[in-house]
This record gives structure tokens, sequence and C-alpha cells, in this order.
């Protein structure tokens, strides 16, 4: 019986350990790009400034490492809360104006020039 209640016991604290350790992963995970953000003039936006810039560097096949003059700007474009990223990668510039609440590319430019998305 003592036995048992050790047993028990261990497993339970075994699973808790696990259960807290998830848990203080996901918060060390830092930016989340499903985690919502109410912004200063009201929007509610699912993305945050780096997920948009993830989203427009996997989209030119590039890395942070690998651009130059890379900016994030958070602005309104049609009533619509949007990041716009731009940088230079492999001689070219590159603009991306991304939905922050769907994440969606609603424009690209490379050289000024408008890319169809």
């Amino acid at each position: 019986m003592y036995k048992r209640s050790i047993l028990a016991l261990t497993v339970l604290m075994l699973v808790a350990f696990l259960v807290l350790g998830a848990c203080s992963a996901d918060k060390k995970a830092g930016t989340d790009a499903t985690a919502t953000q109410i912004t200063t003039d009201g929007y509610q936006n699912i993305l945050d400034e780096g997920s948009a810039k993830g989203i427009a560097l996997t989209e030119a096949g590039a890395d942070e490492s690998s651009v130059e003059n890379l900016t994030v700007e958070s602005k309104e474009a049609d009533g619509v809360e949007v990041y716009v990223v731009s940088f230079s990668f492999n001689g070219l510039d590159f603009e991306y104006t991304i939905n922050a609440q769907s994440g969606e590319i609603t424009e690209e430019l490379i050289n000024g020039s408008r890319v169809v998305v």
C-alpha cells in the first residue's frame, strides 16, 4: 500500500513538472504569430512586427542576416492596420504590405514595381 502511494505521488509530480515546463517554454518563445494585441489606436492585431518581418523575408527567400536596410512600419491603409516591411536583398529593393489581422500579403513591390499577389 505504501509503495503504491509513493508511486502515485511520483507519477503526479512528474506530470506536474512536464505541464509546468511546457507552459514555461511557451512564454520563453517570445513572438507568437497568433498572439492578439490591441494597439494604441484600437486595432486588434494578430501579428506583431517580428512576425510580419518573418513573412516578408520568407516570401523573398531571404533571412535577416542577408538583407540590408530592413525596416518595419505599422500604419493604417484603407481602414486596415498593416505592416510595411522594406529591405534590400541581392541587389533588389523589396517592400511588402502585410495585413496585421490576417497575415496576408496585400501588396508586394520589387524595385518599385508591383508584383501580383
